[in-house]
């Protein structure tokens, strides 16, 4: 198995040289955290709107995972798809990817509460559900056990490298906020202080959005490397 540093080398590359690509299948994603950041809604009306909110976000949020899944999939098998094709193909999908995903969520929420490494052994058995249900059409609750029996080949390094790419998509996102954050507060002057938050704002999702796509990719490529020790 490749080498963190590999693994994330090569999950760049392909996200790199393939921006234009993958900005086309982030494309909902980031209209909609810009839409969030930048329409003014009064604070009575956000709390009536909060689970609404909180549930479209969700089901885009899934809907992108399922369209970059399928994605660096196509391109690491040397047959990139349409961007619309592959849409539309992740739609299709998402009604079976929510409720796979909402049994996921039970599943390691039991886990955590019973103990905490309970949790996080149940949330790395199931990684690879949602590069099986899209790469190999997988369905139903045996994906779950093909999942484990995917991961229990290399259980910790799977575990090392979900949790490397994980925690430098958190430090990312967090160094780029700051980073703008700053930049901000520096050029544009406390009278414009709502414009300046609506900036703010917008850069996180934006920012968010773009570092997405890292934790799919690399999904995908331990899937086949693991597929490749069978």
């Amino acid at each position: 198995m490749s080498p963190i540093h590999a693994l994330i080398k090569n999950v760049l590359v392909i996200y790199l040289n393939n921006f234009k690509y993958f900005l086309g299948l982030l494309g909902i994603a980031l209209i909609w955290n810009l839409a969030l950041a930048v329409i003014p809604v009064d604070l009575a009306t956000s709390l009536r709107l909060l689970w609404p909110i909180a549930i479209a976000s969700l089901i885009i949020s899934l809907f992108t995972e399922l369209a970059l899944i399928k994605g660096f999939a196509a391109i690491a098998a040397n047959q990139q798809a349409p961007i619309g094709k592959i849409l539309l193909s992740a739609l299709v999908k998402l009604p079976w990817f929510i409720m796979l995903s909402l049994i996921w969520s039970v599943i390691v929420f039991t886990g955590l509460v019973l103990f905490i490494i309970p949790g996080i052994a149940f949330a790395n058995w199931l990684i690879f559900f949602p590069v099986l249900y899209i790469i190999e059409n997988q369905k139903g609750l045996r994906i779950f056990k093909a999942s484990k029996l995917l991961v229990d080949r290399a259980f910790f390094p799977i575990l090392v490298r979900a949790a490397a790419i994980i925690f430098i998509s958190i430090v990312l996102a967090k160094l780029a906020s700051r980073g703008f954050e700053f930049i901000s507060l520096t050029i544009i002057p406390d009278q414009y202080l709502s414009a300046r938050t609506s900036i703010q704002y917008s850069a996180s999702g934006i920012i968010s959005s773009l570092i997405q796509p890292l934790i799919p990719g690399t999904l995908v490529l331990l899937y086949y490397e693991i597929r490749k020790m069978i």
